[in-house]
């Protein structure tokens, strides 16, 4: 009996409610896995857009790789996953290729032999995001041979993934793919990637640049790739290694080469060095955004002495300026592991001496490294270093 007035109910559902309208419910419940799995098991029609959610991410390590690809026929998931993870395999496993609706690609902790650089391409060529996390290669010609072997790459994140050799010099016609415009990158040998970089013919709309750790012999090539991209370029986060590269970074790195940058960050670097890239190319109409790091002083003071407020109030405020800048966020990095430093304490403290005090934030590093957790509800996304700093530039965007 109970099992009738079910398939009634289910009836009834199916029939009074748009199937378009049950798919934008599911939809919001995205992120609620719980929910995900009572709908499927509401109706026969809601199951397919609630795997749709369910298997969105797929993580395959040394430990599950047999078992899941092993269960045949292969289970549905395999063409629902959408962004699937590869840890600790230094080969393409056998049933991967089952995988065909894959968007998203992250390889981590990994080793990646001549297999997977001529066997991904064939098996993921649709794939518009791609990641590689502490993946080692034998030669650097191998990166360069795999991301230009990628049609639809959109976006492409290295993080600390070295090369044993760099032997052999990346072919000549090798071309970044077209749809190319994001690269997030944290490697000790950045200078080498850019400088191949640099010496393209023929480079893509590249709108997003994303360099972590940046040390003293990448500077000049970092600079180079900001002038040859010019005018695409829209968003550039920066993140010295040290504080004693301030000075040169601002000798070289010369922003008047992108008049449509939108937003700057400058990581690890002197207020001043900001002030002064600030000052000195006023001619950035578009500039919206620019983040700093400022740490604490003394008595868990910010050093926000170091800003010269005056002339950010110049700047900013001044008639004779076409600058658009409408938010400077500061984020205060804590030394000890319980910061006392408080919003109203900076802002009692420093904000009156600012005119432009309406557009100024300030953000404790230790609360946006929540809050950027809390956003990050995919299991995909959580391990990914690329999901994680796109995720804190979405959270800023919502906070304006």
């Amino acid at each position: 009996m109970l099992g009738i007035m079910a398939s009634q109910e289910s009836f009834i559902l199916n029939e009074s409610i748009p199937s378009e309208l049950v798919d934008l419910i599911i939809d919001q419940l995205a992120d609620d896995r719980v929910a995900l799995n009572t709908c499927s098991l509401i109706s026969r029609s809601w199951v397919a857009r609630s795997r749709y959610h369910l298997f969105s991410d797929v993580l395959l390590t040394t430990k599950n790789c047999d078992d899941i690809l092993g269960i045949l026929p292969p289970p549905v998931f395999l063409t629902a996953a959408r962004r699937l993870m590869l840890t600790e395999l230094n080969n393409l496993p056998t049933g991967v290729e089952h995988f065909s609706s894959i968007e998203s690609l992250y390889l981590t902790q990994s080793k990646a032999g001549l297999d997977m650089v001529t066997g991904m391409p064939v098996l993921f060529a649709s794939i518009t995001t791609f990641e590689l996390n502490q993946v080692v290669f034998e030669d650097f010609a191998n990166i360069v041979q795999l991301v230009c072997s990628l049609p639809c790459l959109e976006t492409f994140t290295l993080f600390m993934s070295p090369w044993t050799q760099e032997l052999n010099t990346p072919a000549s016609h090798l071309r970044l793919p077209e749809r190319l415009h994001t690269l997030n990158f944290v490697s000790l040998r950045l200078h080498v990637f850019l400088e191949w970089f640099n010496k393209l013919e023929t480079l893509p709309p590249i709108s997003t640049m994303r360099f972590y750790g940046v040390a003293e012999s990448h500077i000049h090539s970092v600079g180079a790739a900001i002038k040859r991209i010019g005018s695409t370029l829209r968003h550039l986060t920066l993140d010295l290694l040290d504080h004693s590269y301030a000075d040169l970074l601002t000798d070289t790195i010369d922003l008047s080469h992108c008049p449509s940058l939108l937003s700057f960050t400058l990581l690890n670097g002197w207020p001043k060095l900001l002030q002064e890239l600030l000052l000195t190319h006023t001619k950035h109409a578009s500039l919206q955004r620019a983040v700093l790091t400022i740490y604490e002083g003394k008595n868990d003071i910010p050093n926000l002495d170091l800003l010269n407020w005056f002339e950010l109030d110049s700047l900013v405020t001044s008639s004779e300026t076409a600058f658009r800048l409408t938010e400077l966020t500061i984020r205060v990095y804590a030394h000890s592991l319980i910061s006392t430093v408080t919003r109203e304490t900076v802002e009692s403290c420093f904000l009156p001496r600012s005119g432009a005090r309406g557009l100024v934030k300030f953000v404790p590093e230790r609360q946006r490294a929540v809050e950027r957790r809390i956003m990050l509800t995919s299991p995909v996304a959580r391990r990914s270093w690329g999901e994680q700093i796109a995720a804190e530039e979405e959270r800023i965007c919502l906070s304006q």
